[in-house]
């Protein structure tokens, strides 16, 4: 069992560090910038979630961290040397790599949902909502910390239902190794495809979170005024202007 959840465990953070470099790579960072952010992201959200319950020192800070630091730093100079050797290729195939980006921040959000519920349940922290907290603070953290750290709103905030995945996910892993007790495998399976299903879906259907008002798509009330902009993320050729 121990083993298995250890294979979800490095699944997070292959896919972390393999999507936050791809995200930082486009914002143009240098190999450290890659590297910190790619950290950042996926330990980010484990370090508050073991403030939050107590853990003491964090997980992170152990020596057996040191093989997740590894393999997290490994993964993201992977990428950062793919995109240094094939740059035409990688921005040739830019839509391609970007749905790569995609797939694996689904599965590494899904991993760390159910990884942080499971952490807070073997904490004695076995209240569901507490639980479920844990599991959204681990998956989407880290996620908020990169963005910041990119001068960019938080993709969480304004795009793709992205917590509300997080939060089913968790819930269903909840219930069906809790409240259930349908066994750990299948509650672990079930929570991360559960959240990588509803990112995908809601990336393919553009499924969104409501806004109260969308700037950019409202007309100018009064003659004279100047129509206001709704804050975005500068692609590429934008941050070159």
């Amino acid at each position: 069992m121990e083993t298995f959840f250890l294979i979800v465990y490095f699944i997070g953070i292959v896919s972390y560090g393999v999507s936050s470099a791809m995200t930082a790579i486009d914002r143009e960072c240098d190999l450290f910038g890659v590297l910190f952010i790619a950290i950042c992201t996926t330990f980010g959200g484990g370090m508050v979630r073991d403030v939050f319950l107590g853990i003491r020192p964090p997980l992170f800070f152990r020596d057996e961290s040191l093989v997740d630091l590894a393999v997290c730093a490994g993964a993201a100079l992977l990428v950062f040397l793919f995109a240094a050797a094939m740059k035409e290729t990688f921005v040739r195939y830019e839509k391609q790599i970007s749905r790569i980006n995609n797939i694996a921040d689904a599965i590494g959000i899904g991993a760390f949902a159910v990884y942080g519920t499971r952490v807070s349940i073997e904490n004695g922290f076995t209240h569901p909502f507490i639980a479920v907290s844990m599991g959204l603070v681990t998956g989407i953290v880290g996620g908020i910390i990169r963005d910041l750290c990119l001068n960019d709103v938080p993709f969480v905030m304004r795009k793709r239902v992205y917590a509300v995945a997080v939060v089913a996910g968790a819930v269903v892993y909840y219930v069906l190794a809790v409240s259930l007790s349908l066994g750990e495998i299948v509650a672990t399976i079930a929570g991360i495809l559960t959240t990588f299903g509803l990112r995908i879906l809601a990336t393919v259907f553009k499924w969104n979170i409501p806004v109260a008002i969308r700037f950019s798509k409202l007309e100018v009330a009064s003659p004279g005024a100047k129509p206001r902009k709704a804050p975005i993320v500068p692609n590429r050729k934008q941050r070159k202007k």
